[in-house]
């Protein structure tokens, strides 16, 4: 079967998405499938390596192209290029570094955008996609990495007359931090594209029970299956040293290691494990700084600075060393 996955990168640090569409594509490959990884927005980060044909792969709705397709007409007409030259990868890479100064109406309008592609000022980055799968990919499965993209359905089903599944990744915490009429308009949308996808796929049941009540949609209208990983070079935890709790994901708000930091403080003044540590690991950007500093004093003030070791932006060899030394992983939860 051929498949096709439409990812949206990162661009500046590891995305555990972009790391289970890797994993997944390279799978059904080795099943014996036709399958691509196309990168929506910006470069894929992983820290595995990639099937030849994904590794070459253009990306789509470049960041840079979008935003200034978005808000300037002139860019609307360029020559291609031109778009190439704004999809370069060191120059999106850059462009990613700086995400976290994209103001909240402004995710917002583009959020929207998206969701309502077709009306948009976005239909010729839309032509560039539908033509590259027309004429190079030709798929029989369309797979969205995430519910975001949903506004894509209506005119890949259209032009290209193929199925369309969509996996969530929680898409309700990025839209709940959308300034009004944002957040409302992009929620209908979302709700409108959705019912168009011939598969909904989600990582956990509590999720996809999240998502349904959320969309005004039947529990069964959702498929669940839990996010994989490649577990190549992964071992057995050791058993030396003290008791370590462990945190691996990006260092910010939304993925809870602030919970976590209260909750071991909470722990130590028990006063019955006075020689477990704090083991915080993942991607931090430059918008997690100032939230990851502000929890650093806070351990300070209680005193356990020297219980609680920083790992950011892990290696692959780092994590798997990093996972080695745990007694215990707290994980956010969709």
């Amino acid at each position: 079967m051929k498949v096709t996955f439409l990812t949206a990168g990162t661009g500046s640090y590891h995305c555990g998405a972009c790391m289970r569409d890797n994993a997944l594509v390279t799978a059904l490959h080795r099943d014996g499938h036709e399958v691509a990884l196309l990168p929506m927005y910006l470069p894929m980060m992983l820290d595995e390596e990639v099937l030849p044909q994904v590794r070459g792969a253009p990306i789509f709705f470049g960041g840079i192209n979008v935003f200034l397709q978005q808000k300037f007409s002139l860019f609307r007409h360029t020559p291609r290029w031109f778009d190439r030259m704004l999809n370069g990868t060191r120059l999106l890479r850059s462009a990613a570094k700086r995400s976290h100064m994209t103001s909240p109406r402004a995710q917002g309008e583009m959020s929207l955008a998206m969701l309502r592609v077709e009306e948009s000022q976005l239909t010729k980055e839309l032509e560039r996609l539908i033509e590259w799968l027309q004429g190079h990919e030709k798929p029989q499965l369309i797979c969205l990495s995430n519910a975001l993209l949903c506004g894509l359905i209506r005119e890949l089903k259209r032009r290209l007359d193929l199925p369309v599944m969509v996996f969530f990744q929680g898409e309700d915490g990025f839209l709940d931090g959308l300034p009004e009429p944002f957040r409302e308009q992009c929620w209908a949308e979302m709700k409108s594209r959705l019912a168009e996808a011939d598969l909904l796929v989600a990582p956990s049941r509590f999720y996809a029970g999240v998502m349904a009540e959320r969309l005004g949609m039947a529990d069964d209208r959702f498929e669940v299956l839990p996010n994989g990983i490649n577990l190549e070079g992964y071992g057995p935890a050791s058993r030396e040293g003290p008791p370590a709790i462990g945190f691996l994901a990006r260092m910010s708000r939304e993925k809870g290691v602030g919970v976590l930091v209260e909750a071991f403080i909470a722990l130590r003044k028990t006063g019955r494990h006075d020689d477990c540590q704090l083991r915080i690991g993942g991607s931090c950007t430059k918008g997690d700084e100032a939230f990851v500093t502000a929890l650093k004093k806070k351990i300070a003030a209680a005193g356990l600075s020297a219980e609680v070791h920083w790992h950011p932006n892990l290696t692959r060899e780092e994590k798997e060393e990093f996972l080695r030394g745990l007694s215990i992983l707290s994980v956010p939860v969709t």
